[in-house]
């Protein structure tokens, strides 16, 4: 997972920054918010919210969603849900 959420302001302000930077040593938005002396916090999450970059990622998430149970509708369904899945 690799998600970073900033206010706009401050991510356009820290963009604004980027020329007075070694650019060499950025690699993402939140080191850009970190060069301005702003504090990037960590939030962590579920393990199994996986970043899909690769092919061989998609096998590993059809796996995860396998394993997870399938979500039961609320109200009255037709002879065909399973179909759905």
């Amino acid at each position: 997972q690799t998600p970073q959420v900033f206010r706009a302001e401050l991510l356009k302000k820290a963009y604004g920054n980027l020329a007075n930077l070694d650019k060499s040593k950025i690699s993402d938005d939140a080191q850009l918010v970190e060069a301005l002396g702003e504090k990037v916090s960590i939030v962590e999450t579920d393990p199994s919210n996986i970043k899909i970059t690769r092919q061989s990622d998609i096998a590993i998430a059809e796996a995860i969603l396998r394993s997870r149970p399938k979500p039961r509708p609320k109200g009255p369904t037709g002879p065909y849900i399973e179909a759905q899945w």
